[in-house]
């Protein structure tokens, strides 16, 4: 099991965790199939349906990243941004069965709306194309002989525009955008 995996595992079940011990929400595992065709990793069971509109929430977990894999530490800055996978499908962004994506930053885990997501990130998203992470910002990145596209992302303006819930990690509350700390 590479490090990768491991970390956003760990990130998956410390949020699922936080959702049942916090609001006694209930989440489902999809199939390895479902989270590898469809990008789900749980479906939130009864997710806050006043504001999500939604009984059932199909939801992809994103942990902490690297800008780049050999970097020491983690970031909340930026997020990266699946535009396509490592076998040239659509990446996350753009799954059609996902509802929501969580990212993890250091105080928080936050909900966006994936469509909006996706809306955005294609208004902002320059044509060019770089295979260095540090210059991803809005633009493709690819790694040489690789599928897969990617780009980073402003955290803050995509939890602006995108998102849905904000929750404190240190206790269980739900924050508005204006208590977002960084």
């Amino acid at each position: 099991m590479n490090n990768s995996f491991k970390v956003g595992n760990s990130a998956e079940i410390r949020f699922i965790k936080y959702l049942k011990d916090g609001f006694n929400i209930d989440a489902v595992k999809t199939s390895k199939n479902d989270d590898i065709i469809k990008h789900q990793d749980y479906k939130l069971i009864n997710f806050f349906p006043e504001i999500t509109k939604k009984s059932d929430f199909f939801v992809d977990i994103k942990s902490l990243k690297k800008i780049q894999r050999n970097d020491l530490s983690y970031q909340d800055e930026y997020t990266w941004i699946e535009l396509k996978n490592v076998n040239g499908d659509d990446g996350w962004v753009k799954s059609k069965y996902l509802d929501g994506i969580v990212i993890e930053t250091f105080k928080h885990w936050v909900v966006l709306d994936r469509l909006t997501l996706e809306n955005y990130v294609e208004s902002v998203l320059d044509d060019d194309f770089v295979y260095n992470p540090n210059d991803a910002h809005y633009k493709k990145y690819s790694r040489n002989g690789r599928l897969d596209i990617s780009t980073l992302v402003d955290t803050k303006t995509i939890i602006d525009y995108c998102g849905i819930l904000i929750f404190s990690k240190t206790n269980f509350f739900i924050l508005d955008k204006s208590q977002l700390l960084f």
